[in-house]
């Protein structure tokens, strides 16, 4: 008797336990106001889902996150969630103040919306931030103070700071809300916040009551990117116009992104600067154009101009203008149609893969398998692209 007496106590004592640490952590998830949860990407895959509630405002609404951890160049995303608002539809102008840790320098962002019980509608021109859209992180470093862009460049901490406001408060401060986002009454003529200052938003942070604040963090990790401008590159270039190697748009160092970043004669193409066949000093240096009207070639700008600047008035009945000059549409009728097995594979091209194109001779009619099209380093040095093939130059 006493035995089971015993057993029952321990039973009971064990409970007390287990209750108690479970009421002390929603505590401290309470205080800490960020609520990651779990649940399925697109994919099928787990992911954490990270929320940050509303404090002492009249609103009860989360600002979340779709991940609470990113990758370098991994898209974000975020979202409004209204957990408790019974009151009327009101307009509401929202301020974002994003950072990223270490860095002192701040980056503001802002938009109107339209509260109700059913959730939050936010009005999205194309430089806010929007509900159910991607919002464009941002960088900050000694070079680029900051800019948006889809997506991170540097692993850290990132700290999203929101304050949402009724539009019938900021109108006595000066603040009209529009679809447009928030306009300044206070200037002489109405312009947006665009044109503001940091010390602007910090005042009407400081100043202007607000109905909810909410403060989320998310990590960024995946190391370091080669470049994110030109001045990070440093490798030597004979043949760029700098001198240096520019950064491309995948974040690698190039010796090219562009025509311009390559001295005269040569093209940019696949990031290499590369011999320009349509290069002239004279019209002679332009090859034949079979298809074009006697007397038309001219070089132009140090480019063979064969027909594209005019178009078909310069080709012969039957032809068709191509950046390399008048082809006969019999040959392009003739290609090969594109299929889902792809196209095959040329040794006559920078890239190897032939692709699946659309020529301006094929408007009505699909695409078609074409070696090269278009751009001159298509194909390998030593040849230029003619007729939709690779020839010998």
């Amino acid at each position: 008797m006493k035995r089971g007496l015993l057993v029952v106590l321990i039973f009971f004592f064990v409970m007390i336990l287990i209750g108690g640490f479970i009421v002390g952590k929603i505590i401290l998830d309470k205080e800490s106001n960020t609520d990651n949860t779990e649940m399925l990407d697109r994919d099928g895959e787990v992911q954490s889902v990270s929320c940050a509630g509303s404090q002492g405002g009249e609103v009860l609404i989360d600002f979340c996150s779709q991940k609470s951890t990113y990758q370098l160049q991994e898209q974000t995303f975020f979202y409004y969630n209204v957990t408790n608002y019974l009151g009327e539809p009101r307009e509401v102008g929202i301020i974002i103040k994003s950072s990223r840790e270490g860095y002192e320098e701040f980056i503001y962002d802002y938009g109107t919306g339209n509260l109700s019980n059913s959730g939050m509608k936010y009005n999205t021109p194309e430089f806010t931030h929007s509900i159910n859209n991607s919002k464009m992180a941002f960088i900050i470093d000694d070079t680029l103070v900051s800019s948006y862009r889809p997506s991170f460049f540097y692993e850290g901490k990132y700290t999203y700071l929101v304050y949402i406001y009724d539009c019938k408060e900021l109108l006595s401060h000066n603040l009209q809300c529009s679809p447009n986002g928030l306009i300044d009454l206070s200037e002489e003529t109405f312009q947006s916040l665009l044109f503001w200052e940091d010390e602007d938003f910090e005042d009407m942070i400081t100043n202007v009551p607000n109905i909810a604040t909410i403060n989320l963090d998310i990590l960024v990790e995946g190391g370091r990117l080669e470049c994110v401008n030109d001045s990070e590159c440093k490798q030597e270039c004979e043949l760029c116009t700098g001198g240096t190697y520019v950064c491309s748009s995948d974040f690698t160092c190039v010796e090219c992104s562009r025509r311009t970043n390559c001295k005269k004669g040569y093209d940019c193409g696949y990031g290499e600067c590369i011999p320009d066949p349509n290069y002239c000093e004279d019209v002679s240096d332009c090859f034949e154009c079979e298809g074009c009207k006697p007397g038309v070639v001219r070089c132009k700008n140090n480019k063979c101009d064969y027909c594209f600047s005019i178009g078909e008035r310069n080709c012969l009945e039957g032809y068709k203008c191509e950046k390399w000059g008048c082809t006969d549409l019999e040959i392009l009728n003739k290609m090969e149609d594109c299929s889902s097995e792809g196209c095959g594979t040329s040794d006559k091209r920078r890239d190897p893969e032939i692709k699946c194109m659309f020529s301006m001779g094929l408007q009505f009619n699909g695409a078609k398998c074409l070696e090269c099209w278009g751009p001159f380093y298509d194909c390998k040095e030593g040849y230029h692209c003619y007729n939709y093939e690779c020839v010998t130059d």
